[in-house]
């Protein structure tokens, strides 16, 4: 007892708590059925995206065939409305046929050559947005990019 009184303000004192919920009323259990329906719907969502995303991507091959067609159909029409403007031309030139006529050949080919610039037009940007979209290179056989700048970016 002697040793309790010789230094009374030198104390060392430990305290150790716990804090158990008794009862939470069921919020952990709310929480973890959000929290596994949050992932589930995410996954859910994340799994649309990429239907979504190749839907697309056959849309666009589908849209590009046709735009092909288009722009062989219209250098097609444009050589067709060339030969009528040479022939025309030559017609007019030996007094078979009117300025009219000249004029309206003339009118045709005009159409002709923009129809076809626009189809090129078309052509090409559906041409490169199938090219951004996929990430490939159709001309030279390979991808755009490699895959670990994919990794890197992701990361």
């Amino acid at each position: 007892m002697n040793d309790a009184y010789k230094a009374p303000l030198d104390q060392e004192r430990v305290t150790l708590s716990f804090q158990v919920p008794i009862a939470d009323w069921g919020k952990s259990k709310a929480r973890l059925q959000t929290a596994q329906s949050n992932l589930e719907l995410t996954r859910m969502q994340v799994e649309q995206d990429r239907i979504n995303f190749e839907r697309n991507i056959l849309l666009k091959v589908q849209q590009f065939s046709l735009v092909r067609t288009q722009v062989i159909l219209a250098a097609s029409t444009y050589e067709v409305a060339q030969k009528r403007n040479n022939i025309t031309r030559e017609r007019y030139l030996i007094g078979k046929i009117g300025i009219t006529d000249l004029n309206l050949a003339l009118s045709e080919l005009e159409n002709a050559r923009r129809n076809y610039i626009n189809a090129l037009e078309g052509f090409w940007m559906a041409y490169y947005e199938l090219r951004l979209l996929t990430l490939y290179d159709f001309a030279e056989n390979r991808p755009l990019i490699r895959s670990y700048e994919v990794k890197e970016a992701i990361d």
